[in-house]
């Protein structure tokens, strides 16, 4: 930098290569470098040079690596050196001396050689950085040294963070619905989080996914990217004030016509804090024991006083089915049509109905007034809380 008096901080700079290494080469410059981490592996080089300069360096790691590296080299300048650690073996300072707050330790990277420079919670680095509190950390503690101090987010609450995530012990089945709970420990602070659902779309649908109570203040994406694999996006503009709880409702149709154990795994789960840190939490899943979905073909039986869905008819259809259903509560009811990716292609009813039978027609056309190909669909009636679906076969 010749002659430029600029401001650089909050910045990783990372040099592996073989010969001669320099970080920043300061001429005629009053530069402020504050906040940086500067790692150097390999042989031979410097750090900062500050040659005919007056540079402020605070509240910065230098880590080195390997042998004849210099840290700060002084040539006929007067830098202000302060609060930094050098972590180099060979000469950490060349014709200066090192000042009020310095040290050299080892800063306890979380992870160098993959390339994680946030600092561990045992880090002789965090809050030893300039203690002036117009550079204090985002959350009001003191300057931790490094790139992520200062003005970027303190790193010690995002390393001592041990989010958990787990599928719920107990499930809920409502006739052919799977209501399957998610709960996650070390939630405070949380601002956003997005996870994936894999599943076996021959014997489940996800049909759709729930907010539940800690989740509801958050706007909710649901994305069905591909048959059996859907994504979830939480987002919020306030954060999540508990410490765990239940995060959401995974609500799936039973597609299976055999007894079965089938498998749902979580996958990329990413959580995102207030101040952004982002914590990757590694995959889950688990095994469900599933019933056959059984034929609710009308049977002489049944009593008009019960909650069902009657299998349509006929089935396989083209184009035109009927669909028959008993309710036995007056509360808001719907009937929904699904195809095999749990995507909605008709609303067929969505009203309060008082107790009764009902009886409604499709014309095999979503919503859109398209028709639609052959395959397999499924219709869910839902009422008071109450769910069952039934498969239906288009056949053009």
């Amino acid at each position: 930098m010749d002659s430029a008096d600029v401001v650089f901080k909050n910045n990783v700079v990372l040099n592996t290569n073989s010969g001669f290494q320099i970080g920043i080469n300061l001429t005629f410059s009053d530069a402020v470098i504050r906040n940086n981490s500067f790692i150097l592996k390999g042989s031979m080089g410097s750090f900062i040079i500050c040659s005919m300069s007056n540079p402020i360096i605070s509240s910065n790691i230098l880590y080195g690596q390997g042998t004849g590296l210099t840290g700060i080299q002084n040539r006929y300048g007067h830098p202000q050196i302060s609060y930094n650690d050098l972590f180099i073996d060979d000469t950490p300072y060349q014709d200066c001396e090192p000042s009020i707050g310095d040290i050299q330790a080892d800063p306890l990277f979380m992870n160098i050689d993959r390339g994680d420079f946030r600092l561990s919670e045992n880090s002789p680095c965090i809050d030893t950085g300039n203690p002036d509190p117009q550079f204090n950390d985002l959350d009001g503690s003191r300057n931790d040294m490094g790139a992520f101090g200062g003005t970027l987010a303190d790193t010690t609450g995002f390393l001592s963070r041990q989010i958990e995530v787990n599928f719920a012990e107990t499930t809920l089945r409502t006739g052919d619905t799977l209501i399957i709970p998610i709960h996650a420990d070390d939630l405070k602070d949380i601002a956003q989080f997005e996870l994936e659902i894999i599943y076996d779309n021959l014997q489940l649908m996800i049909l759709t996914v729930k907010r539940t109570q800690l989740s509801h203040p958050f706007i909710l994406s649901i994305t069905q990217s591909s048959a059996g694999i859907t994504q979830v996006n939480f987002s919020s503009q306030n954060s999540i004030d508990q410490k765990s709880g239940f995060i959401c409702e995974l609500v799936a149709a039973i597609n299976s016509s055999d007894d079965s154990v089938t498998t749902v795994a979580l996958t990329n789960l990413l959580f995102i804090d207030k101040l952004e840190n982002r914590y990757q939490i590694a995959p889950i899943e688990r095994d469900f024991i599933i019933s056959a979905v059984k034929d609710k073909s009308t049977a002489g039986d049944i009593k008009i006083n019960k909650f069902m869905l009657h299998q349509n008819y006929p089935n396989p259809f083209n184009p035109n089915t009927t669909i028959k259903f008993h309710i036995d509560q007056p509360v808001r009811t719907s009937l929904i049509i699904y195809n095999l990716l749990g995507q909605q292609v008709r609303k067929l009813l969505d009203k309060n109905l008082p107790p009764g039978e009902y009886s409604l027609h499709w014309d095999g056309k979503n919503d859109g007034g398209q028709s639609l190909s052959s395959g397999l669909y499924f219709a869910r009636l839902a009422s008071g809380g109450r769910s069952e679906l039934i498969k239906l076969v288009l056949v053009r």
